[in-house]
């Protein structure tokens, strides 16, 4: 290094200091400003003699603790940069694997990974180590000793379990740069790279066919044959997980989880970051402790040794005796268990707590477990008894998307609770099903909520927003709301909720004296939580107790917001409506008026506030004027204010415009979407159709969501080519395509229509079969939205079935009895001497000529139902309409017969019913209680039987029997044949219809936008190539290597792909070329060089990768291929 000035040794100094300090920390500094003509890093050169040299030295001010290097002036070589000036600095981690919460996190089961136990075999283990002996002898007398005792065993037993079934694998250090097994290097994140693909299967055929290649005496055709096994498996393997990987993504959630890991291991910076000022992770994790847990320090976490229980005692505590020799009141039964859990199944892979056991332990565990939990919930609910262990939570910090990762807010706190804890929060809450009506009746709060989604909260503001004249929109902020919520507010609302006092008293001795595990990359940070205050955010109770908490300040700010605009105005109550609208949190204040406000923008909303910070006063949750929103049409004081209001991922504006929503979702549908392609091909190497459906199946929701509302506006063309853009530039994505490739010939060639068309039915389907939907605004948009109708042959008038109704789910739980075929035989002759059955059945066949029966081209449909009293029989018959399914007439054969035991309940022999039919899946919605039309129907009308005293059974029977095996079910089938031909005059005319028909007529539409888009081709020749089938199996034929695309995974677009993929083209049977003597007679060589079609072949040909291809170009390539095909089939060559 030269000598460049004075305080270029000090610079020296602190430089070298630096490094140490930056390699101690594993610090890596990046340069915030873009500034070219500072240097931002330090280089160290080794001399051969062993000694380190700096030949350069960061010009920098780092003045946040450790090292302290201010004002000098460096030197690099015989450059003079000038005098110091400061530059900010970002500290972040090496690139290297992140910390998984997973490994991060003390458990009793670290290294025993559950994605490689054995459930199988969990089983068995857990059924020899789990003691029903311990609910007869134990040893304590005091209950919350007794229950501490049987925790503890239940823990033990299902640890000792996972630890027979499941291989030990240490756990590997996260900044080491080699593997532990072999000593080879990582990648930059720190792990070994293995493809999602790569099995044991794809590992065993790798070294069959290493084996036939080191084998001397190994024929050619063996090594051949070998070789295409492996592949053609490797291919296999690739699909399946594509396959797999899609079906993962099945929510908008999930599409954005998968696209931040994509984002995060291809990124240098996979770690969180450390907040503003912090250098070490360890500050960080101190702060967000203070910030979301409580500011008192506790102890350190340990791993459960005993499982000691604390309890919260009632008033009149239980002696002894009592307890030995007393059964629990409020006894949770062991149906109540498995109900409850049940319904956790569809998250049985989430982490639990210090533990270490997850759901699936616990659903695959034996069914000894469910009466020992269901004795230790009885206890603990009965006596209010909350062990150590669920006053404990492992407190994870996730980033929140589009904020400033170095700030406090950026994070957001998840609980890790154990999952006994939650299955015992989720059986008090099915125990306490009174707060779901108590919420529902009130009417505010739309999150948590059965049947309830974002969706019908965004359709509640977007009608008051259209049916009334003058309006104000606020939407309001809450500060950390989960975190401070007041306990007392809890208390109060699960009593107003009408919840029964034991399960209230439980959660309040559940929500005191908590303690908080921050855990943030590596550190431990341990707080008691605030007293008071807070529920655990990730635990299964928490959501429903906030939600109940602020329900009573919700409707105090909403009367008193009404009042007070009343006086103000002196107007007469009913010309102002205000609602209150809650997502949780998120709380929209809606006020219409039906007079002349004589008041602004700005004081409706400071009434608002003052009034909701009153109400919310006594929950001790604080609102956040600054980051409250507002949407309205009165007069403001400020230009530009109450325009426009997010809110649920929603952007709604004055004037019912969609322009920024749909912006927003395209820009997020791109970001995903493309993400989520590239790491596609590079995991699986997959082609462009598997693209397609990547666009398909991620892009095209992500775009289409809250369609209900803004679908009509797609009627524009403006909208229509907004969306369209899209779908080109996924096509283009797919193909490889330049922009100059005809957009409406890559379309029809990859059978994929237009992007506006696909979404434009969507909306229909919607906007015909959902609730919460909204017509188009103004009456040029409306005339455009029916002519797409009618376009469509979608009669808008007609009645159609409602799905997802959000009427309060009923109670009534149908006996739904389905076996396997044999057993469901037997039961049916064994129910043969029961006073009331019904049989009944659906059919629907291509119409008969009979004497009496006129033909048509349309299907018929009958439903048809015989029902057996004693010795009496009564049949009843119904014909639906040509757009009703098979499943709705078994549907509405089950509605006659109930219909008729409704009607004859009094006369009926038995106070028992049962009904039998052949459709599985009908039956199955009664069990589900789905929400589309008939099901609910159904359900009704049992409850009303129900109400009668009569009881149903259903029971599902094969069908297409021998004749005789089941004679009610021949009977049924026959008579609903016989109701087809009931004359139309007759037909039934309650039948909506069903979403199955209404995507049959938008199926049709696209198929005959299809052909328009082949018509619309210039070329004649290229539009009879795209036409026939001859031609696109010439291509697929020749260009073989592409087995599983179309005609575009080969051609189209640009040249240097086109030479690229010809290069590639496999070789034929033949293996030498007749005419080139020496040469191998595969598909490149007679392409590109071959003489035999020397006299057929472009000009332009021999020049690939210097020239574009255009239509006429693709054109006279076919046929060129086309000559190929028929000259080697001529001479007998064939081409495989």
């Amino acid at each position: 290094m030269s000598q460049g000035g004075p305080r270029n040794t000090l610079a020296r100094i602190r430089g070298r200091a630096l490094y140490d300090f930056i390699l101690e920390y594993f610090l890596t500094l990046i340069n915030v400003k873009t500034d070219p003509l500072t240097p931002t890093f330090i280089s160290r050169r080794v001399t051969p003699g062993g000694e380190t040299g700096f030949t350069s030295i960061i010009d920098l001010t780092l003045a946040t603790g450790g090292v302290e290097v201010v004002d000098w002036k460096v030197i690099c070589g015989s450059e003079d940069f000038g005098d110091h000036r400061p530059v900010a600095y970002r500290i972040l981690l090496p690139r290297r694997r992140p910390v998984s919460h997973a490994e991060a996190l003390p458990s009793l089961l670290t290294g025993y990974p559950h994605h490689l136990t054995d459930w199988s075999r969990y089983k068995e283990a857990s059924d020899a180590l789990l003691d029903l002996s311990q609910l007869q002898h134990l040893p304590m007398t005091r209950p919350e000793t007794a229950a501490a005792h049987l925790l503890g065993h239940i823990i033990e037993q299902l640890v000792q379990a996972t630890k027979r079934a499941t291989p030990y694998k240490p756990r590997r250090d996260p900044l080491s740069t080699e593997d532990p097994h072999t000593g080879s290097p990582r990648n930059s994140q720190g792990r070994r790279k293995v493809n999602p693909w790569w099995d044991k299967t794809l590992r065993e055929k790798r070294k069959e066919l290493n084996k036939f290649k080191r084998d001397p005496r190994a024929s050619r055709e063996n090594v051949i044959r070998c070789r295409g096994e492996y592949r053609a498996l490797i291919r296999q393997k690739k699909q399946q997980a594509y396959r797999a990987f899609l079906d993962s993504l099945d929510k908008e959630d999930k599409m954005y989880e998968a696209y931040k890991r994509v984002k995060s291991s291809l990124s240098a910076s996979a770690t969180p970051s450390l907040l503003a000022g912090d250098i070490t992770p360890e500050q960080t994790c101190s702060k967000l402790a203070d910030q979301y847990i409580g500011t008192t320090a506790a102890a350190q976490p340990s791993l459960l040794s005993g499982s000691e229980a604390s309890v919260s005692r009632c008033p009149n505590p239980h002696d002894s005796s009592m307890f030995l020799g007393h059964t629990p009141a409020c006894m949770i039964s062991e149906e109540e268990v498995i109900n409850s859990l049940n319904a956790a199944k569809g998250n049985s892979d989430k982490m639990g707590g210090a533990d270490g056991l997850r759901w699936r332990h616990f659903i695959e565990a034996s069914e000894k477990l469910y009466r020992l939990v269901a004795t230790l919930f009885s206890w603990c609910l009965a006596y209010s008894i909350v062990p150590d262990a669920w006053r404990v939570s492992l407190v994870v910090f996730i980033p929140k998307p589009g904020r400033d990762p170095t700030s406090v807010s950026s994070k957001r706190p998840i609980s890790l609770t154990p999952v006994l804890c939650k299955w015992f929060e989720r059986t008090l809450l099915l125990r306490a099903s009174g707060i779901q009506r108590y919420l529902r009746d009130k009417g505010h709060q739309f999150a948590y909520l059965k049947q309830l989604s974002p969706l019908h909260a965004i359709n509640h503001i977007v009608s008051f927003k259209r049916t009334h004249k003058r309006y104000f929109c606020l939407s309001v902020d809450v500060k950390s709301a989960f975190c401070e919520i007041a306990h007392s507010a809890i208390d109060k609302g699960l009593r107003l909720a009408g919840c029964p006092e034991d399960v209230t008293k439980w959660f309040s001795a559940w929500l005191e004296t908590r303690t908080g595990h921050a855990f943030f990359r590596g550190s431990v940070a341990s707080r008691q939580a605030t007293p008071g205050v807070g529920v655990p955010q990730g635990s299964v109770a928490g959501p429903t107790l906030f939600t109940t908490a602020i329900e009573d300040a919700l409707e105090t700010a909403e009367i008193r917001i009404k009042e007070r605009l009343v006086l103000t105005l002196r107007v007469n109550p009913a010309a102002v409506d205000v609602q209150i609208v809650a997502f949780a949190d998120d709380v929209t204040v809606l006020v219409g008026f039906r007079c002349k406000v004589r008041l602004s923008a700005e004081e409706v909303q400071d009434l608002c506030q003052y009034e909701l910070t009153r109400a919310f006063a006594y929950t001790a949750l604080r609102m956040d004027p600054s980051k409250c929103q507002s949407l309205t049409n009165l007069r403001s004081a400020s230009e530009g204010e109450g325009k426009e209001l997010r809110i649920l991922g929603v952007w709604l504006n004055r004037n019912d415009t969609w322009i920024k929503h749909l912006t927003e979702r395209i820009e997020k549908s791109k970001k995903i979407g493309f993400a989520l392609a590239r790491f596609a091909r590079s995991s699986f190497g997959i082609g462009p159709a598997c693209i397609l459906e990547l666009y398909r199946r991620v892009m095209l929701p992500v775009v289409s969501y809250a369609i209900e509302f803004w679908g009509p506006s797609l009627a524009n063309v403006s909208y229509k080519r907004m969306v369209n853009r899209l779908g080109n530039m996924a096509i283009r994505t797919a193909f490889r395509l330049g922009k100059s490739f005809p957009q409406h010939l890559s379309r029809t060639l990859a059978d994929c229509g237009a992007t506006s068309t696909e979404l434009l039915n969507l909306a229909i389907e919607r906007q015909l079969h959902r609730e919460y939907s909204v017509g188009p605004r103004g009456k040029a948009l409306e005339r455009k939205w029916a002519q797409e109708l009618r376009e469509r042959a979608v009669d808008a008038t007609a009645h159609h079935e409602i799905l997802g109704r959000s009427t309060p789910p009923t109670e009534i739980c149908p006996q739904v009895r389905i076996l396997g075929k044999e057993e469901a035989i037997a039961a049916e002759q064994g129910l043969r001497n029961q006073l009331v059955r019904a049989y009944t059945d659906g059919s629907r066949k291509p119409p008969e000529e009979t004497p009496n029966y006129v033909p048509s081209t349309e299907e018929t449909i009958g439903s048809a139902a015989i029902i057996y009293q004693g010795g009496t029989q009564r049949v009843l018959r119904a014909r639906l309409p040509p757009s009703a399914t098979t499943y709705q007439a078994e549907q509405y054969a089950l509605v006659l017969a109930l219909g008729f035991l409704i009607k004859h309940a009094a006369t009926l022999p038995d106070s028992t019913a049962y009904l039998f039919s052949d459709c599985r899946s009908a039956l199955q919605s009664l069990s589900t209680q789905n929400r589309d039309h008939w099901t609910q129907v159904i359900l009704g009308r049992v409850q009303a039987l129900q109400s009668l005293g009569i009881d149903c059974a259903f029971v599902w029977i094969p069908s297409h029997q021998p004749e005789g095996t089941i004679p009610g079910n021949d009977e049924a089938d026959q008579c609903a044949n016989e109701a087809r031909l009931i004359p139309n005059s007759q037909m039934a005319r309650d039948v909506p219809i069903p979403v199955a028909h209404t995507k049959s007529l938008l199926t049709e539409y696209i198929a005959a936008e299809k052909v328009k888009q082949v018509q619309g081709i210039n070329d004649p020749g290229l539009r009879e190539m795209v036409k026939s089938q001859r031609q696109r199996d010439i291509v697929q034929k020749v260009m073989k290597y592409y087995k599983n695309g179309r005609v575009l995974n080969l051609l189209a677009g640009h040249s240097k792909i086109l030479h690229y993929y010809v290069s590639k083209l496999k070789p034929d049977h033949d293996p030498g070329c007749r005419v080139c003597p020496g040469q191998q007679h595969d598909m490149a060589h007679v392409v590109l060089l071959c003489p035999t079609y020397a006299d057929s072949r472009p000009e332009w040909l021999t020049g690939l990768g210097s020239v574009s291809i255009t239509e006429s170009r693709f054109k006279i390539f076919l046929k060129f291929l086309e000559r190929i095909v028929e000259t080697a089939e001529g001479n007998g060559l064939g081409l495989s």
